[in-house]
């Protein structure tokens, strides 16, 4: 006669991780974190702009013509920037994109208002801060 082994009764099944919520927040996408840059949306949105503004808009107003290779938010994404409105694009070479990031370092803020849906856009797109 075989002996059948079983479970004693004391012995659980470990129960599974419970979602904490950051672990929630990491699910949904992340724009403001780099995320954005990568998705379908803005890399289509990006080709279209810079192909119809091929030059960069800062050089362009001292009649120098650089190739735009960034395609910019004007009010940054961190600072309630409007994501997906165009007033808040600007198609910039890495030059005037690389200047215009470290005056954001340094606590520069351009003057904004708020869209239709709340989001910041610039109050004169050509304001130097």
């Amino acid at each position: 006669m075989t002996k059948r082994f079983t479970k004693p009764a004391n012995i659980r099944k470990a129960a599974a991780p419970k979602w904490t919520q950051k672990q929630e927040e990491d699910k949904r996408p992340r724009y403001g974190n780099g995320n954005l840059y990568q998705s379908t949306r803005w890399i289509k949105c990006r080709k279209g702009y810079i192909m119809k503004h091929p030059i960069c808009e800062k050089c362009r107003l001292i009649d120098i013509t650089v190739e735009a290779r960034v395609l910019d938010h004007i009010i940054p994404i961190r600072q309630g920037g409007a994501i997906w409105d165009r007033e808040n694009w600007m198609a910039l070479c890495d030059e005037c994109h690389n200047r215009k990031r470290q005056k954001e370092r340094y606590g520069k803020v351009m003057p904004s208002k708020p869209n239709s849906k709340g989001e910041l856009i610039p109050v004169d797109r050509w304001a130097e801060y």
